[in-house]
């Protein structure tokens, strides 16, 4: 088993409402169609958390290595997922 880990410091914004709540429980919805049925998105009821990340350290136990990466990118964006686009 490799023992790896990974942190990462940054900024929220909650997005309770409006457009932009919209928005973003659309892409969530069609990226995790579980949610519809399983955790339904309600604004009112629901928050949407919009992480953006300033620092992300990696470290590898067995290797001995240690990651910090102080500007972005750092981060891995499945295809179809543009945060940015209602993350700003």
């Amino acid at each position: 088993m490799r023992h790896v880990a990974a942190m990462m410091t940054g900024t929220v914004d909650i997005i309770d409402k409006g457009s932009e709540f919209e928005k973003a429980k659309a892409l969530l919805e069609a990226k995790y169609q579980q949610y519809n049925e399983l955790f339904p998105i309600e604004e009112g009821e629901s928050v949407i958390i919009c992480f953006k990340p300033t620092k992300a350290v990696t470290w590898d136990y067995v290797a001995g290595e240690l990651r910090v990466s102080l500007t972005p990118p750092f981060r891995h964006v499945p295809i179809g997922w543009d945060s940015s686009s209602w993350c700003q």
